[in-house]
């Protein structure tokens, strides 16, 4: 029963890792492409860079789709959006690797929880059996 306990907890700890680090990015500007047909001055400028050359987008998203949203953006990225879109791209642009870092380290702190959280739990179990 501790067992099945630690597993879900771990695989929660995991998902919730997981949806923190993928809010945003390249699949959010082609989810919102596919809903509305439109790329909207709400994404970063990284994001819509990405957009371009994404692996993942290549690789599993629609050919025709994924040409009219790289159109888009590319269209989106030549006219820029009001100065205010500019300056916030400005922002990220200049706040980019420290959000990304950021990013990455809480997914590897929680990470780091959640396999000692694991083992902690396997070793009380096990140690409960003799």
């Amino acid at each position: 029963m501790r067992a099945r306990a630690s597993l879900a907890l771990i695989v929660l700890v995991c998902a919730l890792a997981s949806a923190a680090y993928a809010s945003g990015g390249p699949g959010a500007v082609y989810s919102e492409f596919v809903s509305t047909g439109k790329v909207s001055c709400s994404h970063s400028r990284v994001d819509l860079e990405a957009v371009l050359h994404s692996g993942t987008l290549n690789q599993y998203g629609d050919p025709l789709t994924l040409a009219r949203l790289k159109l888009a953006v590319r269209k989106l990225l030549a006219s820029g959006c009001s100065q205010q879109q500019s300056a916030a791209s400005e922002r990220v642009a200049n706040g980019g690797n420290e959000s990304f870092l950021a990013g990455r380290g809480l997914v590897l702190i929680l990470l780091v929880a959640a396999v000692a959280l694991g083992g902690w739990l396997t070793k009380r179990a096990l140690s409960g059996r003799s």
